[in-house]
């Protein structure tokens, strides 16, 4: 399932995966490689409802129904998992 698509300042597109509770992505190069894996690291509050924007100059997060009744704007950095080849 996609949750949510972004393109970086590389024109890489970063696709959200629905489902898992640790916000994660797949990047696509933009010819449609996948590149990598990519994961937000650290233990953060209400992974299901964030919302992202990625660019040239990094990534911007909240979530939209935080539990603890108020938002906060993350700026993340992100763990990246190589894609193994068969």
């Amino acid at each position: 399932m996609i949750k949510g698509l972004e393109i970086d300042g590389e024109g890489n597109i970063w696709v959200q995966h629905g489902g898992p509770n640790v916000p994660t992505f797949s990047v696509y190069s933009s010819s449609g490689e996948l590149m990598y894996y990519a994961e937000v690291a650290g233990d953060y509050p209400d992974g299901n409802s964030w919302r992202f924007y990625i660019d040239g100059n990094g990534i911007l997060a909240y979530a939209e129904d935080p539990a603890d009744g108020y938002q906060v704007v993350y700026i993340l950095e992100v763990e990246r998992n190589p894609v193994e080849t068969p």
